[in-house]
């Protein structure tokens, strides 16, 4: 299995975004398909109704939600780093290559940059289950919202039987082709 980024460092930034809004990274897309199971977040104030989204790019501005988790309340100040969701279950977020992570919350705000990045996307209200919604770009800008995760092994059918490891080894790719 190999590891999986998508979003941007969760670092203190000079600005900040909105609450009640769903911000959304366009620039560092997944570098792989399979499981998120660790976010980092690095947030101005307490972020409490928080959803960490992860959403396919139909086009420039259009989104389609992948799939998402609601957090516990998320504290301010430093980066960090969460691996379960609201009641305690571990995160697992299905993310295909290629796709954005975003984040919305009802109270508190994230760390932003305002230029030197790719795009940020953002829409009023919680887009956790928009289907090729319009968002609107802020050039330049990021958030300081990330995840990480493994692909999921692609297992190989032979005979009826799938097969996801040979001598110890997990299959993602058979001659070549995955």
């Amino acid at each position: 299995m190999a590891v999986i980024y998508v979003g941007r460092p969760a670092i203190l930034r000079a600005s900040s975004v909105w609450d009640a809004y769903t911000c959304v990274n366009q620039g560092l897309v997944a570098d792989g398909s399979g499981i998120i199971n660790t976010v980092g977040i690095y947030s101005f104030s307490n972020l409490v109704g928080c959803k960490i989204i992860i959403l396919q790019q139909i086009d420039a501005t259009h989104l389609t939600a992948r799939s998402f988790a609601s957090l516990a309340e998320v504290a301010s100040g430093a980066e960090r780093i969460i691996t379960v969701d609201s009641v305690g279950n571990p995160l697992s977020l299905a993310v295909v290559a290629g796709d954005l992570i975003g984040i919305y919350t009802t109270t508190g705000i994230v760390r932003r940059a305002t230029s030197g990045f790719d795009n940020m996307l953002y829409i009023a209200g919680d887009q956790s289950a928009c289907s090729n919604k319009a968002f609107s770009t802020y050039a330049g800008d990021c958030i300081s919202v990330y995840g990480t995760g493994a692909t999921v092994a692609a297992g190989i059918k032979w005979n009826g039987v799938t097969i996801t490891k040979w001598n110890g080894q997990v299959i993602t790719k058979l001659n070549g082709l995955p």
